[in-house]
């Protein structure tokens, strides 16, 4: 196509390394079937545009050094086995990340930042937020407020300084989650969209999990702060 820039326009099976100025990912990429995608973005920014893309039982790999991966649209990851590794680039853009199966990934590395614009749907599987101060979009579905903000397979695992919280409190009118340490200090905000009735939070070896069970976990509904209890798990 045009100088600079890398079309990706079909299903990918195997590996692909795209290390061109710019890559732009449209409408109709497919991954399977173990297949592979690498994308290393070496110039100004990625797109991923379009509705339609997924990966399912497959990898989609970005990796840049502080580019932009500008994700509009949709990407899925489907029933199977799919994976969606993000390493030092600024996903930007007002599209959404749908992780569907129970064996499902999403990692954000610590070098990676995600804009506000950026909605990841967490229906079954995990995803991986490596460096909170820097993830910046929404947990929930889009456009659907009434909706739970996670599926009840689905898991959101926290490192880094914010895996230190001992306390948490939720806004109901906001859906902002702040966590705190021992000594009070704030290590952290995740923002939600949807019902957050349901939000749970665990101590886990290694990271603080986010999980979404029955309203009874302790949230009411209500425009107020609420604080939300850590549970240990050995």
């Amino acid at each position: 196509d045009s100088p600079g820039s890398l079309a990706v326009n079909a299903g990918a099976y195997g590996t692909v390394s795209a290390s061109q100025p710019g890559v732009t990912v449209e409408r109709g990429i497919s991954i399977g079937q173990g297949g592979s995608l690498a994308l290393n973005l070496y110039g100004p920014q990625g797109n991923f545009a379009g509705d339609g893309n997924s990966v399912d039982d497959g990898t989609l790999a970005v990796a840049g050094r502080g580019q932009t991966f500008s994700l509009d649209g949709s990407l899925t990851l489907g029933a199977l086995a799919g994976q969606l590794n993000l390493t030092g680039v600024h996903v930007g853009g007002t599209g959404t990340i749908v992780q569907v199966g129970e064996n499902d990934s999403t990692t954000f590395s610590a070098d990676t930042s995600v804009g506000s614009g950026v909605h990841v749907q967490v229906l079954g599987g995990h995803v991986d937020i490596h460096d909170l101060a820097t993830f910046k979009g929404t947990i929930g579905p889009l456009n659907t407020p009434g909706s739970p903000a996670m599926g009840i397979f689905g898991q959101v695992e926290i490192f880094g300084p914010a895996a230190t919280a001992t306390s948490a409190h939720m806004n109901t009118t906001t859906d902002l989650l702040s966590l705190f340490n021992a000594a009070g200090q704030d290590v952290g905000d995740l923002q939600f969209g949807g019902d957050v009735s349901g939000v749970r939070l665990a101590d886990v070896a290694g990271f603080l999990a986010v999980n979404y069970g029955a309203a009874s976990s302790g949230v009411p509904i209500g425009n107020h702060v609420v604080d939300l209890p850590i549970a240990h798990v050995p």
